[in-house]
């Protein structure tokens, strides 16, 4: 087990309270200060309030790990763009890229976690964000109903993962309704797709089989965080299927499985 589990253990050991909500701030500005200028608890509101570094304010009924705003596929998007966050968890991810694509941007974020669900659209509420359509949705190869693993914030799955088979009391399974990103593409007549972050608990590769029109035909850059799903790892066939498209791969190291970045030569995002 690496660090970042046995952190992620005790984390979720510590009772709710004052000294969490400190230890908490202190520790995700120790780990993330080149993204985090300031992480508090606001009394008054009731809500934690995440400065970035970049002038982003975030507000957040729930603490996050603020890691993902560290990449800089997120941190280099343009006002106008439009994305597509699949795997919204409660939308933090998916407002910060609301701020950095602007008013004349787009974010659509697909979440099939109920609880979730409902903490995300607070969440636009609370932030006042209103260019982000939430999908109350998994996405798949094919649209339909699957079985689903709901485990809420500490991470859901249509497949059983790693996590689901370490600790399966943590999880409801119940069913929810998925959809094809190429059923997606047309129902809303998207003219382009500059960026998609996935990040859905062992899914990419059906995601990504959902989305080969999609793919070929609008070429956005990927963020694809790769997992173990069924007891195999994900990233091999991701890295086989995109390259099939005609993607370039970058791969980074991550404490578990790599996060893999893909766009096409005219469209690389990457620092």
């Amino acid at each position: 087990m690496g660090w970042y589990q046995i952190l992620r253990r005790c984390y979720h050991a510590l009772p709710e309270g004052y000294v969490k909500r400190v230890l908490v701030g202190k520790v995700y500005r120790f780990l993330h200060p080149s993204v985090v200028k300031s992480y508090t608890y606001d009394k008054k509101w009731c809500c934690w309030k995440i400065v970035t570094r970049d002038g982003v304010t975030l507000l957040s009924l729930r603490d996050f790990d603020p890691a993902p705003l560290s990449d800089p596929e997120l941190q280099s998007l343009s006002p106008g763009e439009k994305v597509l966050d699949l795997g919204g968890n409660i939308g933090m991810v998916a407002i910060y890229m609301a701020y950095k694509v602007g008013p004349t941007g787009h974010v659509w974020v697909y979440e099939p976690d109920r609880k979730n669900q409902k903490l995300l659209q607070k969440h636009l509420e609370l932030n006042g964000v209103t260019n982000v359509t939430l999908v109350p949705c998994g996405v798949w190869n094919e649209s339909g109903n699957l079985t689903f693993y709901e485990g809420g914030t500490y991470t859901s799955s249509f497949l059983k993962t790693n996590y689901i088979n370490e600790d399966p009391s943590r999880y409801d399974v119940t069913m929810v309704p998925v959809v094809s990103l190429d059923e997606e593409y047309h129902k809303y007549r998207w003219e382009k797709i500059d960026f998609i972050k996935m990040d859905i608990e062992g899914s990419e590769v059906q995601a990504l089989e959902g989305a080969r029109t999609l793919l070929s035909e609008l070429s956005p850059t990927l963020l694809i965080e790769t997992h173990q799903s069924e007891g195999k790892d994900t990233a091999g066939v991701v890295k086989e299927f995109l390259t099939s498209l005609g993607y370039t791969l970058v791969e980074k190291k991550r404490e578990r499985y790599p996060t893999l970045v893909a766009y096409k030569s005219s469209r690389r995002r990457i620092s």
